[in-house]
């Protein structure tokens, strides 16, 4: 059962590799720091705070590349790519309508979907046990949930909304996806701020032991990262560097 949740995270875990390596900064940041110094809740923390940044950066990025061609087009050729981004964006936003992280209901589909696979029994709502739930994903079994354990819970989730055959969607955009998601469940049931969650904050979780609650979840596709205010700014200097 261990085999299979870490098989199918390995995955994603060599995109997030992938995508950082590319990141001179983050690299950089990420060398530059001691091993130690990483495991602190403090540089944990700096480095959600600095992968947020830089993440805003590569939309601005996006949409600064993609004005910049369309004003190199001629009217015809610019409507037609205006259509094409448009339609591929509606494509994107076509999917099931994603449970909360760390609601009951979502964590009942996991267990319902998912864990039944992997422990080869039938596994309905109706007999979702919290601590065992909390057993089968604490993958190195020391009586917490870490990060990669979080995120290894919303894979389903993000199969929703993100197919990694599909040119429409970006990969960067569903490691972002994740690691929100992440973020949100350690803020909501992480009540000493050590990054980890116990039985005992799972199991006081109001929200994850709370049936039908489902407030639901907007992914990035229903918001903007950045304000008009800093995509002009962007867009101003990313025009001055095309010499513009």
């Amino acid at each position: 059962m261990l085999q299979m949740y870490e098989f199918t995270y390995s995955k994603y875990l060599e995109e997030v590799v992938k995508i950082l390596e590319s990141d001179p900064k983050f690299s950089e940041k990420l060398r530059g720091m001691p091993e130690a110094d990483i495991k602190t809740v403090q540089d944990m923390e700096a480095i959600d705070k600095q992968r947020q940044k830089e993440f805003k950066e590569y939309e601005m990025r996006k949409k600064a590349e993609e004005d910049h061609k369309l004003a190199q087009m001629d009217e015809e050729e610019r409507k037609k790519a205006i259509h094409e981004a448009e339609e591929a964006k509606k494509r994107h936003n076509e999917h099931e309508k994603l449970k909360h992280p760390g609601s009951r209901d979502q964590l009942e589909e996991v267990w319902e979907e998912t864990d039944h696979v992997s422990c080869h029994l039938q596994m309905d709502k109706d007999s979702f046990d919290p601590r065992t739930f909390f057993a089968l994903h604490d993958l190195n079994g020391d009586g917490y949930w870490n990060a990669d354990e979080l995120e290894a819970l919303f894979q389903k989730e993000l199969e929703k909304v993100y197919n990694e055959t599909d040119p429409d969607d970006d990969p960067r955009e569903r490691m972002e996806e994740m690691y929100r998601m992440r973020e949100h469940v350690t803020k909501q049931m992480d009540k000493n701020n050590d990054r980890l969650i116990s039985l005992e904050e799972f199991l006081q979780d109001t929200e994850a032991q709370t049936p039908d609650k489902d407030p639901g979840w907007k992914d990035l596709g229903d918001q903007q990262v950045y304000t008009d205010e800093e995509l002009q700014e962007f867009e101003r200097e990313y025009a001055k560097q095309q010499g513009n």
